[in-house]
This record gives C-alpha cells, sequence and structure tokens, in this order.
C-alpha cells in the first residue's frame, strides 16, 4: 500500500481542447500540489489525469474483473486458467487494486486544491468537482464488487510522516457512506446539460447510482434512478444498422452513456486488446462454448455475426470492439500487435433498460419487464416474448440475464450478473466441473463459496501489516 498511497502527484498535461485529446495527454513530471493547482487550465491537466486513472485500470482490468470468471468466457489457451477453474491466488494476475487507489487519490487531490485556483469559472469548478465525486464512487464500486471490504481514503495521502496503513472498511459501509454520498454531491455539481460521451455526465451519474442500488438489491431507488436517467431525454437504443459504432464510435450514437478511449499511437496498447485479440496476435480469451453456439444457432440475432469472427477457425476471434476489415476473400485482416484504437463502453441504454427490466422484475412488474427486455430483445432482430413464455418469475430473469449476456458481452458485466442475484454456484459450479472433468484434473467445482470474492494480491498484503485476506484464500 505504501508504493500505492505515496504520492507525488501524476497530472496530464492539457489545454482547453477535444474530449478525445483530454484523454490522451502525455503526462507531466512529478509535481507537488501546492506548486500546480493555480489556473483553470491546471483544473483541466488535473482532470485528465483522473482520467487517465480510470483508463488504466479499466484497460487493465475490466474484462478479468467482470466477465473471464463468467460462463461468458473460455479461455483460448493462452490465458491464465486459474480463472477458468476458480483457482484464484494472492498470486494470480489481475488481483491488485493498486490502480484504483492511485485514480482515488488523484481524485482527493483534486478535490482539496480545485476550489482553491485563482479566478475559477463557478460553473466549470463544480462540473470539476461533480466529475471527481463520480469518478471516486466508480472507483470505490468497483472495489466492493472484486474485493468486499477495502481501505478507504477520503482525503490526499501526501505526508511521508503519515501512517499509510490502513484497516478494511466493509462493503455495506463504504456504499452507504462514501459510494452513494458521493454520486449524490456529483449529481448537484455536474454540469446538467453536458452530454460528452468521454466524461462522467449526468446520464452516467444515474447509471452508477442505479447500479449501485441493484448490488444492494433496493429495486426501488434503483428503478428512480433509471427514471432520472430516462427523464434527460438524450439516448436512444440505435437500431442494428448503428450497433456496431457504440463500439468503435460512441460519438455518433444515441445509447452511449459513458465511454473510456485508447489511441494506440498515443497511449499504447491495452490488456483489453490482450484479453479479446483484437490484433494478429493470439488473444487470451473468446466468448464460451454456450454465446458462440446461441449464435451459431439463431441467425435472427444480428448481433451475432457483429461479434464473433466465425469465419475464423475456432471461432476465437472477437471483433465486436472494433471496426471489420475484410480482404477480397472475406476474411478479417486483422491489425499488426492489436494496433487498433479501442472505445470501452462503461454504460449504456440497453444495458440500463435490461438492468431495469430486472428491477421490474424483483418488484413484480412483469409486464413492464418484458416490456423493457423486448426493447432489447427485438433490436437485435428476434422476434417479441409475450407473457406465455414466460410460466414463472425465474424464467423471466433467467431470459432477462441472459439478454445481458449477449448483448453486453465482453463489457465487464455478467460475473457481476451472476453475484447479483447469488447464481454464481448454479451457474459456474457445474462448467467449472466439465471443465475439470475435460482437463483431466480433480473434479471439485466452483469450490468454497467465499472464493466468489478475489483475493488480495500478495505484494498489496505484504505491503500494509494491517490488511486480512479473503476468507478462502
Amino acid at each position: 500500500m505504501k508504493k500505492i498511497l505515496v504520492i507525488l502527484v501524476v497530472l496530464y498535461a492539457a489545454t482547453l481542447c477535444g474530449c478525445k485529446k483530454f484523454l490522451n495527454q502525455q503526462p507531466l513530471s512529478q509535481l507537488s500540489a501546492s506548486s500546480f493547482w493555480k489556473t483553470p487550465d491546471d483544473i483541466t491537466a488535473g482532470m485528465a489525469g483522473i482520467y487517465s486513472g480510470v483508463q488504466s485500470f479499466i484497460g487493465d482490468n475490466m474484462v478479468q474483473w467482470g466477465e473471464v470468471r463468467s460462463d461468458a468466457m473460455k479461455n483460448t489457451g493462452y490465458g491464465p486458467t486459474d480463472y477458468m477453474y476458480n483457482g484464484l491466488t494472492s498470486s494470480s494476475k489481475w488481483t491488485d487494486w493498486s490502480e484504483i487507489y492511485t485514480t482515488i487519490n488523484r481524485v482527493n487531490v483534486a478535490l482539496v486544491n480545485i476550489p482553491k485556483v485563482s479566478d475559477p469559472d463557478s460553473a466549470s469548478v463544480n462540473d470539476a468537482l461533480g466529475q471527481c465525486y463520480a469518478i471516486r464512487a466508480y472507483c470505490y464500486f468497483w472495489l466492493v464488487r472484486v474485493w468486499g471490504a477495502a481501505p478507504v481514503w477520503l482525503k490526499p495521502y501526501t505526508d511521508l510522516s503519515q501512517n499509510p496503513d490502513r484497516t478494511r472498511t466493509p462493503a455495506d459501509s463504504i456504499l452507504n457512506s462514501v459510494v452513494l454520498p458521493d454520486l449524490q454531491k456529483a449529481v448537484q455539481l455536474i454540469n446538467p446539460n453536458d452530454n460528452t460521451v468521454w466524461y462522467v455526465n449526468l446520464g452516467g451519474i444515474y447509471s452508477i447510482m442505479m447500479d449501485v442500488y441493484m448490488w444492494q438489491h433496493d429495486y426501488q431507488d434503483a428503478i428512480s434512478s433509471a427514471n432520472k436517467l430516462f427523464a434527460l431525454n438524450r439516448y436512444q437504443l440505435d437500431p442494428m444498422s448503428n450497433w456496431k459504432n457504440l463500439f468503435i464510435n460512441p460519438t455518433t450514437t444515441k445509447g452511449n452513456i459513458w465511454s473510456i478511449h485508447w489511441d494506440y499511437l498515443t497511449d499504447g496498447g491495452c490488456n483489453l486488446g490482450t484479453a479479446y485479440g483484437y490484433g494478429n496476435t493470439n488473444n487470451q480469451f473468446t466468448v464460451s462454448d454456450t454465446v458462440a453456439n446461441y449464435f451459431l444457432g439463431d441467425a435472427a440475432d444480428l448481433r451475432g455475426l457483429l461479434t464473433v469472427d466465425y469465419a475464423n477457425s475456432g471461432y476465437d476471434k472477437v471483433w465486436k470492439f472494433y471496426p471489420q476489415n475484410l480482404s477480397a476473400s472475406g476474411n478479417q485482416i486483422y491489425p499488426t500487435n492489436s494496433q487498433t484504437n479501442i472505445y470501452a463502453p462503461l454504460y449504456r441504454l440497453a444495458g440500463i433498460y435490461l438492468l431495469y427490466a430486472e428491477a421490474l422484475e424483483k418488484t413484480g412488474d412483469e409486464t413492464n419487464a418484458i416490456k423493457y427486455l423486448n426493447m432489447v430483445h427485438t433490436r437485435a432482430g428476434l422476434a417479441p416474448y409475450t407473457a406465455a413464455d414466460f410460466p414463472d418469475t425465474t424464467t423471466l430473469l433467467n431470459a432477462i440475464l441472459w439478454e445481458r449476456e449477449v448483448e453486453l458481452w465482453g463489457e465487464g458485466k455478467r460475473w457481476f450478473d451472476l453475484i447479483r442475484n447469488g447464481e454464481v454456484l448454479s451457474v459456474m459450479n457445474p462448467l467449472i466441473s466439465e471443465r475439470q472433468a475435460g482437463a483431466g484434473v480433480p473434479v471439485t467445482g466452483f469450490g468454497n463459496p467465499d472464493k466468489i470474492l478475489f483475493p488480495i494480491n500478495r505484494d498489496v498484503l505484504n505491503a500494509n501489516p494491517l490488511l486480512v485476506q479473503n476468507p478462502g484464500y
């Protein structure tokens, strides 16, 4: 933790420019807060550093934390096998929360110093503060979902004489005392008229808020948050003719709420590209057999051919997130060494509609749950569901969760959907048992239910003697 929290604030140089450029500025040298936070341009630069932090931990971990452990993905043979057998340990890849805490500290520094900038525009200051609170909430929400309890820092760590070691705060306390209050502050401060997809905006805040309430099983407040999002009248489901642009050109869509962008020329490689196989190199993971066979068997679902490169043997290449570039023979020409830009949607309207349908189902409003499920389902080219398709609430919930699995594949949602609905063991135990039997190793299934949470990385534990490992590891 010391190497995480002993921060010499690394900020990103930026001018008042377009949003994509804002996120791709090169870092300044190490600066102290006292010498930096002087002008409105410094606010812009500081915000760029914060978004760089989000870019870093999302790019390195989003799919690994939110999907690889689920039934939506399988190992191609080039990824770590411990994720396929629920064999994670404190030495496993993607168990380190350091990048999130780096981002949190940048936010904490900004929250203290932005109000001190001389001659600022008050609306711009409030908007920057609103984004800071929203991003800090988003960071802690990731920590809670992946590890549960976690240390809480709400002030910057700037004094080397200060003890950087802290115990873990319970997950419920983090959500109720940090995440939701930060989101409520963000709603009050954010510029309500800004709809830029590269920044967390008012729609993004309501989306995070809904996600948090769903995690807490507070369905009425989740529905209320969604209704506030819908009342903005900013977002629409894009037709399938524009569905691909949600992932390769988000600014041309109506359905993207908040996205993060990587330019490979500026930012270098992104671990999402390694995971999915964006280039001509071997990707670590691909669509599971269940998802691949569904898309193959239901040609009416237009998402299949826009998600998986079925011309590639083994169906192990995913092209959902980058443009198709076909040769004369109809085969995809993959860029060298993943040299492609990446756009990761963090929240989009289709996902919110399906989360809304889930909340409606949980509160007994099956009619409207089917209505919102059908909005996404029929957009994909499929016949609408009717009430007769769902003899009980379980079948309706399963249909909603399946729609989320295929619509949001690769967007880091499925694992959390399973946890939220208490379905990790029922879904993953038979699948992991099948994988173990096929590999000729002892069949133990999912194993200890405590292992739903990730382990805390060994280096993090060694750096902070006050931390206690999650049960099961």
